[in-house]
């Protein structure tokens, strides 16, 4: 059963130690930084780590065991830590007695003594700026998605229903940004019904709640009772001792079949925006959990996998408007029908896709709902740390399969004019010197538009442009039953082999490990380590390995320099035997040229696809390519 709620998208929780900040702030967590934003969680990917041993059905006298000995383990961490938790405090109420009552609780839907957060940073500490965009089809929950997340960084904020549609008609007829500017807080759920004298887990604060162990091995009925329980539950945010603030620039677009099918359009008017932010660092595409996927919306997702196919490893979908009870594994079929729309949505991707499940229910007021959307919500933002930025003016774009079926016709097109123009307009005799001089001006039309095609590729793959060439993952829980075999270490080898070229930077994300014994690394061809889990910790380790484009293709670079040189060389030798050609065939040929190598190119720079898509020359059915044809032999490039 547990590893069924695993393939749901949801991960076992480590053991905690918290401590009172005062009545209305919630609560901190001993743990360093890396920890605290490195641990398991609902994070939709089925890489998590299943239970040592099994769970099911246990002995009584076994259960009594296990309790005795987890209690004997927190009582000897709160000893170890009570100097911690006294030094903290006292800094802690020292920060908060200038507050006032800014600190004092406030009450929001699904929210019990949540306070504003310790010590805000203001806007001048902000450390990194992270441009997220929303894409998905019309009333799919995006704007809920970016109202859920504005709650999800300030419980306290009014939830702006304007922005949100009516269930028929998308709220979102144009490009919208939100900006916010926070740490990224994480929540606990807790049990307030217990006592201190009921329980030796429990204290004055209340009993956290592990929620992922309940979905894993729980019944369904105390699931089911544990969703519609309405007292007795609060959910708290977890303060961390030294907050890091980011700048969240969240990007609202259009939903797909908005403007009558103008969907490529509306992915440019996107771009253009974004090219104004410099970067995109994670892309979220939003799906209503348990509807099937109409004929126009896989056709829409797999022009965004063109599209976007240089920042896939930046998508992630979000399954929204889902009722978290269908995610426990004896609760209907919830998990199957999430379980097959992954694989379906992979299969369009072309390669496994992150996979977050939240409800779009604002007013919510069951706390389990609550947290489960807040915990998928810190998962699926937290991920923008892994990825470097993207800039959207130095990224290509893939054309759609419409559009390259379009432009093979438009290929046939330019050949035909150009056969009519030398063959049929001016009756050309054979042998004559008029048609060696027309061989040789075609010749130098040809090599220019080819070099000018070669310069192009040279300046998008001669760059420092960073692009992920391996991965190393390592997840591992540690587990109830590793009390009774001393916790020993856990020893991983983890290694990336056999890389196209040389590493250039490393990414990494650890949390409950040390790393031994590394081997090759930056400027070599492979890395390996030893990667060791702490006692009694879960362990987490995660790397990107990148190079850059000049790094990755440098036989291509070099090659294309020579080529490009050896062009200049022909070029300079079919001008001197060209000067006799009229300029007006000369121009006009270019022009046909120029079409003909946009058409054969299976990528465009922004501005030339948003260009397309303004003009909308690819709308309609096979009768637009005469206008493609147009477009692309009056187009003239952006000046800069």
């Amino acid at each position: 059963m547990y590893g069924d709620c695993r393939k749901a998208g949801f991960s076992r929780y480590r053991i905690v130690q918290w401590f009172p900040i005062n009545s209305n702030q919630g609560f901190v967590r001993n743990l360093s930084d890396e920890q605290e934003h490195c641990g398991s969680r609902l994070d939709g990917i089925e890489n998590a780590e299943p239970y040592e041993q099994t769970l099911t059905s246990p002995s009584l006298s076994a259960i009594n065991e296990q309790e005795n000995a987890f209690r004997s383990y927190r009582q000897h961490i709160e000893d170890e830590e009570t100097t911690l938790s006294d030094s903290f405090q006292e800094r802690t109420r020292s920060q908060s007695s200038g507050q006032g009552s800014q600190n004092q609780g406030t009450t929001h839907a699904g929210f019990q003594g949540i306070g504003d957060e310790v010590n805000p940073a203001s806007s001048n500490d902000v450390v990194e700026t992270f441009n997220i965009v929303i894409l998905g089809p019309t009333q799919s929950g995006k704007s809920t998605l970016i109202e859920s997340i504005g709650n999800f960084f300030f419980p306290e904020k009014n939830i702006d229903f304007s922005f949100i549609g009516d269930g028929n008609t998308s709220c979102t007829k144009d490009i919208r940004i939100v900006e916010y500017e926070s740490h990224l807080p994480e929540y606990e759920l807790f049990n307030t019904d217990l006592l201190s004298n009921q329980s030796n887990e429990a204290n004055e604060h209340g009993e956290r709640i592990d929620v992922f162990q309940l979905l894993g091995t729980g019944s369904p009925n105390s699931f089911m009772q544990m969703i519609y329980r309405t007292s007795g539950l609060e959910v708290r945010r977890c303060t961390p001792v030294s907050p890091v603030k980011y700048r969240f620039r969240i990007i609202d677009t259009p939903g797909l079949g908005d403007t009558d099918g103008h969907d490529v359009r509306n992915v440019a008017k996107t771009l253009e925006a974004l090219s104004k932010e410099e970067s995109i660092h994670l892309i979220l595409i939003t799906l209503q959990f348990g509807t099937s996927l109409s004929k126009n919306i896989t056709t829409a997702l797999e022009d965004y996998r063109d599209i976007f196919s240089e920042m896939m490893d930046r998508i992630t979908f979000v399954h929204t408007k889902c009722d978290f009870i269908n995610l426990h594994p004896g609760c209907g079929n919830g998990l199957n029908t999430l379980n097959g729309r992954k694989v379906h949505l992979n299969g369009i991707m072309g390669r496994e896709v992150p996979h977050f499940v939240i409800d779009s229910n604002l007013h919510e007021t069951r706390k389990l709902c609550v947290y489960l959307r807040l915990e998928a919500l810190y998962c699926a933002l937290s991920s923008v740390k892994l990825n470097p930025p993207v800039s959207v003016n130095r990224i290509r774009l893939t054309k759609t399969k419409w559009m390259r079926e379009i432009d093979a016709a438009v290929v046939r097109h330019q050949n035909d004019l150009i056969d009519r123009i030398w063959r049929g307009q001016y009756n050309i005799q054979t042998g004559s010197d008029a048609e060696a001089i027309d061989k040789s001006e075609l010749e130098f039309v040809e090599t220019e538009s080819r070099l000018k095609k070669k310069v192009d590729d040279l300046s998008y793959f001669d760059t420092e442009y960073l692009e992920l060439i391996a991965e190393a993952r390592m997840d591992e829980v540690w587990g109830f039953f590793d009390i009774f075999r001393n916790a020993r270490s856990s020893r991983k080898a983890l290694e990336v082999t056999a890389l196209p070229c040389t590493i250039n930077v490393i990414r990494e994300l650890s949390s409950g490990i040390v790393i031994k014994n590394v081997e090759g690394g930056l400027e070599h061809k492979y890395w390996r380590a030893d990667i060791e889990r702490l006692n009694y910790s879960t362990g987490n380790y995660h790397a990107k390995f990148y190079a850059t484009r000049r790094n990755i293709h440098q036989e291509g670079v070099e090659r294309l320099k020579r080529e490009i040189s050896t062009a200049h060389e022909a070029l300079n030798k079919i001008r001197a035997r060209s000067l006799s050609l009229k300029q007006a065939t000369y121009r006009k040929l270019l022009k046909i040229y120029g079409a003909l190598m946009r058409a054969e190119q299976q990528s465009l720079h922004l501005s030339l696809f948003k260009a397309a898509a303004d003009a909308g020359v690819y709308e309609g059915g096979i009768s637009c390519v005469e206008r493609v044809a147009a477009f692309y032999t009056e187009y003239v490039e952006e000046s800069g």
